[in-house]
C-alpha cells in the first residue's frame, strides 16, 4: 500500500500479549530477520508501545521446537528462552509461529505443555504471516487465552462487566478512567478491560462475568465466543466517541454524503450522532481493518488500498471527510469538500 503503512497481525498480538504480562517467543521458519524485514519493528509510532526484549526470535519451525528444547547437546534455544524468563518473570509465554503455515499439523497442545512443564507458566501458540494487521493479531491472542485458560461454568460475578478492545490502536487509553466512571454510574460494580489492568486473571473467571462490552472489531469473536460457551451477553458500544470526536464539525452545513474512515465500532459511533444532525446524508463507513459484516450498513465499504479510498470518494462525490491525517493525500484532485482529522494510531507513514 504506497505510502501508507499499517499496523500488522504481528505487532497487535505481541502488544496484547505483553499487556498481559507475557513474553513472546516468534518461531521464524524463514531466514530473514524480522527485526529488520518487518516494518513495524523500526516504525516508532508502534515500536514505543512494545518491549523488544521479551521479544524473541528463533529460526526453526514451530514443529521442530519439542526436540531442541528436550536436547542437552542444543542449548542455542534453551539458553535465550530461560535467560528471558529470568530476566522478566513473565506471567505467560507466547509461541508466535511465523509463517502460518509452519504451524499447520503440530500438536500445539503438546508444545505448549511442554513448556509449561519446563517453565511452570501458561503457554500459548499461534501462527502469523505479517500479512493481516493488528486486530487479526489481538483477536487471536483474545481467543487463545479463553481457550487455553478459561474455567468451567463459575458462578456469576454481579455487577461485572468486561471490556475487549481496549487497546492503544483503537482506543485513546487516556479515556480508559472515563470509560469506567461511566459504567459504574450506569450500575456496574467491577469492570475488567482485558489486557490493561486484569492480568490473566480475567481469563480465568471469563465464564463468572455477568455482561461483556466490545469498544473494537477485534474484541468481537471473542465476546461471541463466550456467549456460545456460557451464555453471558454482550453488546458493543464505542462510549467516548464524542470526546474524541472532531467537535469542530458545524451543525447545519450542507452535508449530503458524508464518509468516516475508522475502526468499525468508532466510525459506527461518529455515524450515528452524525445523522441527529444530518439525516437526510447518506453517511458510509470504511475501514482498512477488520469490519463485522452484520453492523456494515449498505453503502459501507472494505478498503483493500488507498486507491480503494481514492475512487471511494471520487466516484461518491463526498462533500465531508472524517479520517485519518495520513488518507488526505490520496484524496482525489480537484476535490474541494471538508476534512477533518480522526487519528487511528493504526496508520502510519
Amino acid at each position: 500500500m504506497s505510502e501508507l503503512k499499517l499496523a500488522s497481525d504481528l505487532i497487535g498480538a505481541i502488544y496484547t500479549f505483553q499487556s498481559l504480562g507475557g513474553i513472546c517467543i516468534i518461531c521464524n521458519s524463514t531466514h530473514e530477520d524480522l527485526f529488520e524485514t518487518v516494518p513495524d519493528f523500526k516504525n516508532s509510532k508502534w515500536i514505543g508501545i512494545i518491549d523488544q526484549s521479551k521479544v524473541i526470535q528463533i529460526h526453526l519451525p514451530l514443529y521442530a521446537l519439542p526436540k531442541k528444547l528436550t536436547s542437552k547437546r542444543e542449548n542455542k534455544i534453551n539458553v535465550p528462552i530461560s535467560e528471558a524468563v529470568e530476566k522478566h518473570n513473565p506471567k505467560m509465554i507466547a509461541l508466535l509461529g511465523y509463517p502460518r503455515i509452519s504451524t499447520f499439523g503440530v500438536d500445539i497442545a503438546s508444545v505448549c505443555k511442554l513448556l509449561e512443564d519446563e517453565y511452570h507458566r501458561p503457554a500459548l501458540a499461534i501462527g502469523f504471516d505479517g500479512k493481516n494487521f493488528y486486530d487479526d493479531g489481538i483477536q487471536e491472542i483474545y481467543l487463545a487465552g479463553l481457550f487455553r485458560l478459561t474455567e468451567a461454568q463459575q458462578p456469576k460475578k454481579l455487577f461485572s462487566l468486561g471490556v475487549f478492545g481496549v487497546t492503544p490502536f483503537d482506543f485513546e487509553m487516556s479515556a480508559i478512567d472515563e470509560l469506567k466512571v461511566r459504567y459504574t454510574r450506569k450500575g456496574w460494580q467491577k469492570i475488567f478491560c482485558v489486557g490493561m489492568d486484569s492480568g490473566l486473571d480475567i481469563f480465568r473467571d471469563a465464564s463468572s462475568l455477568e455482561e461483556n462490552l466490545v469498544v473494537a472489531p477485534s474484541g468481537f469473536p471473542a465476546a461471541r465466543f463466550l456467549q456460545k460457551t456460557f451464555g453471558i451477553p454482550f453488546h458493543i458500544d464505542y462510549p467516548l466517541f464524542m470526546s474524541e470526536m472532531p467537535i469542530h464539525i458545524e451543525t447545519g452545513m450542507n452535508y449530503d454524503r458524508i464518509l468516516i474512515v475508522h475502526q468499525q465500532f468508532k466510525a459506527n459511533s461518529f455515524r450515528h450522532w452524525l445523522q441527529t444532525q444530518y439525516p437526510r446524508a447518506r453517511i458510509v463507513c470504511a475501514s482498512f481493518f477488520m469490519m463485522q459484516n452484520y453492523l456494515c450498513q449498505p453503502y459501507d465499504r472494505a478498503l483493500k488500498s488507498t486507491d480503494d479510498f481514492t475512487r471511494l470518494v471520487y466516484r461518491n462525490k463526498f462533500n465531508c471527510i472524517i479520517a485519518d491525517k495520513h488518507l488526505k493525500k490520496f484524496l482525489p484532485e480537484n476535490w474541494n469538500g471538508d476534512f477533518f482529522e480522526a487519528d487511528h494510531f493504526a496508520i502510519s507513514e
